[in-house]
């Protein structure tokens, strides 16, 4: 059983629509009962508010709050508004057991600082989905948050040094690789059900790559 469990939760919960009490109820119910699964289990749970959403880079594909319909690739144009209303409720939340780390606001506030230096710059190309900057943007949140001194230098230029450190190939195939094997072995669904057996062979492979990454960074 693990003893930390991080989770993201929010980007997907409005579907991409204005805000709606009902949707924001199922929200706040599906949040309590990620906590109490996760209390139940023994585990502590960090829980990152919803990444931005970025309406400029596909403005062509947005549409009103008075419009016919919603969902991905069509997005309303102000979800952005339903995720802040998601983090504040996520901020309120309260408990022993739960720290909650604000990514909206560090992602808002980059993203930001980024425009006005380059007013064409996104985190989120497709509206949703982070970039390599928009992801470190994440993980510098998430690792002050744990009260860990993340490096402040510029996302391009810290970027290129990850890019050149021999751990981090290391370190993203052995996530890849773990990736790719559990979340069928857990199971889900997209139309088909997809399940697998067992996790061994990536795990054997996973523990050969760990080797490797202590191996280099205890030198």
């Amino acid at each position: 059983m693990p003893l930390v469990v991080l989770a993201c939760f929010g980007m997907n919960d409005g579907i991409y629509h204005p805000p709606a009490p009902e949707r924001r109820a199922a929200f706040l119910a599906g949040l309590q009962q990620l906590i109490a699964r996760v209390r139940a289990g023994g585990a502590r749970l960090v829980l990152l508010t919803p990444p931005i959403f970025d309406a400029q880079p596909v403005r062509a594909r947005t549409v009103p709050a008075d419009a016919a319909g919603f969902g991905y690739g069509r997005f309303f144009a102000g979800y952005d508004n339903v995720l802040a209303e998601y983090t504040a409720a996520e901020l309120a939340l309260q408990a022993p057991d739960l720290t909650v780390i604000d990514v909206h606001r560090a992602m808002t506030e980059a993203l930001a600082a980024a425009r006005a230096r380059e007013p064409g710059a996104s985190f989120s190309p497709d509206g949703v989905h982070p970039n390599e900057a928009g992801h470190l943007v994440i993980a510098r949140t998430l690792a002050g948050g744990l009260g860990l001194a993340p490096p402040g230098t510029d996302l391009a230029a810290e970027l290129k040094r990850i890019a050149a450190d021999p751990l981090f190939p290391l370190v993203r195939d052995r996530r890849s690789l773990r990736s790719e094997a559990w979340l069928p072995f857990v199971g889900y669904t997209r139309g088909p059900a997809f399940k697998s057996d067992s996790v061994q062979a990536a795990e054997i492979a996973a523990a050969r790559l760990e080797e490797q990454i202590e191996a280099i960074a205890a030198n």
